[in-house]
């Protein structure tokens, strides 16, 4: 990562200040973001909703699918943020090139983090121990090219590391999640049923335990989940490598270089 061409201040954030980076580099990007969505998210929202429709799947059998897509999905969404946060503009080819040349070892890490959390469902407190340790598995396979044991150890060093518990971001993350699928199913519901009066032909999360404005709202959360744990991982990352600092050395070497000419 060149720090240097940071197109935001490398310092330590306390996650509120994340959450608010997080929606300025989404807005700041979009075009790049919403075109990685069509092409990555919106298939997998036109499959679930083809398995509810098409082969008259019930909607507790389609949120698990649907559940396990959109946080693999995250993957594409993190290569993207790692080199537009320093200021390379790959596209979206550039963007699923890079990380297809990682897939099946994102998938492998991904696999046995689902392992660890079946195991960890086993008993009733599990998910709280195993999940904190997961969570920047991601970042360890896909931007430190590591391999999925190597991945899982690294997450759980980082989630040690952090000043903000474990617990805490994963709570973050559920909450947004759910935000967003209950924003859609509003959104979508009152649109349809209430402005164009047609009913719904859709279904309503309330009645049906499920719809399609909430499929879209749990997939839309996406991108959004994927840039927020980069940037809690970058801010782990500068508190435990010193890369603020790194960074005042660069630009003081930088007006050095400037004053000697």
């Amino acid at each position: 990562m060149n720090l240097g061409a940071s197109v935001v201040v490398i310092r330590a954030r306390t996650m509120s200040e994340v959450l608010d980076l997080t929606f300025r580099l989404l807005m700041s990007f979009f075009g790049d973001y919403a075109r990685l969505a069509a092409v990555v998210l919106l298939p997998c929202v036109a499959l679930c909703e083809a398995f509810h429709e098409g082969l008259d799947v019930s909607w507790p059998w389609v949120w698990p699918m649907a559940f396990l897509l959109a946080v693999f999905l995250e993957g594409p969404f993190t290569v993207l943020t790692s080199r537009l946060l320093f200021g390379e503009r790959l596209g979206v080819r550039g963007a699923l090139g890079l990380y297809w040349s990682r897939f099946g070892t994102h998938l492998g890490a991904s696999l046995l983090t689902l392992f660890f959390q079946a195991l960890g469902a086993c008993v009733v407190i599990g998910p709280l121990f195993i999940g904190p340790r997961c969570l920047f598995v991601d970042e360890a396979v896909l931007l430190e090219n590591a391999t999925p044991r190597v991945a899982h150890e690294r997450s759980r060093r980082l989630t040690m590391e952090s000043a903000t518990s474990g617990l805490g971001i994963m709570f973050t993350i559920l909450v947004v999640r759910a935000a967003s699928i209950g924003f859609f199913e509003i959104l979508g519901d009152g649109l349809v049923s209430e402005l164009l009066q047609l009913g719904h032909p859709f279904g309503t999360l309330q009645h049906d335990h499920g719809s399609l404005y909430a499929l879209i709202g749990l997939f839309a959360a996406t991108p959004v989940v994927a840039v927020m744990r980069f940037l809690q991982y970058i801010d782990i990352r500068t508190r435990a490598d010193g890369w603020d600092i790194q960074v005042r050395f660069m630009d003081l070497v930088a007006k050095d270089a400037l004053v000697a000419r």
